[in-house]
């Protein structure tokens, strides 16, 4: 895997890393080479120039980001991998695993980086918002605003939506 990974062959180094962390029973290196494979999918992402491949690889991205979540829950890279994950699929509108993935972080990371709990309250609270899920979106929008602190150009949006939350 390293050698692949060394040699830019993302794709194989992906393959190579995700067999050492899944495919035999757990390791000391197995937590290792699942937190590998998703940094050997993202260098991968920088090479390819085609969209359609692109849009695959980044699906694969997040259920390798899932599965390394599952597996190694004690990782310390787990809380980062979530909220990227989450941004991800918020992004592309899967409102119902964006905010699968942004609670990941909030419920069982709640010491995590507070830029990440940031991010994963504002994922839950605009997927929550999206989706017509009022009451929720205002919960998590009152959380996310006591993480911005006096941020006013990432305060001013949160509580705009705040307010839309609360009058819908």
């Amino acid at each position: 895997a390293e050698i692949y990974y060394e040699t830019k062959k993302y794709n194989l180094a992906v393959t190579e890393y995700e067999n050492t962390a899944y495919g035999y029973t757990k390791h000391p290196i197995s937590s290792e080479s699942g937190y590998a494979a998703i940094i050997s999918y993202n260098e991968w992402l920088k090479f390819e120039k085609n969209t359609a491949n692109q849009t695959l690889i980044k699906s694969k991205l997040i259920g390798s980001s899932f599965k390394f979540t599952e597996n190694f829950p004690e990782h310390p890279e787990v809380p980062k991998v979530m909220t990227v994950t989450a941004e991800e699929l918020y992004a592309r509108k899967d409102y119902e695993r964006a905010t699968l993935a942004s609670n990941i972080v909030i419920e069982k990371y709640p010491n995590a980086d507070k830029k990440l709990q940031l991010s994963a309250w504002t994922v839950s609270a605009n997927s929550s918002f999206d989706t017509g899920n009022y009451s929720e979106s205002e919960k998590a929008y009152m959380q996310a605003l006591q993480r911005v602190q006096a941020n006013k150009d990432l305060g001013a949006p949160l509580k705009k939506r705040l307010a839309a939350s609360i009058y819908k």
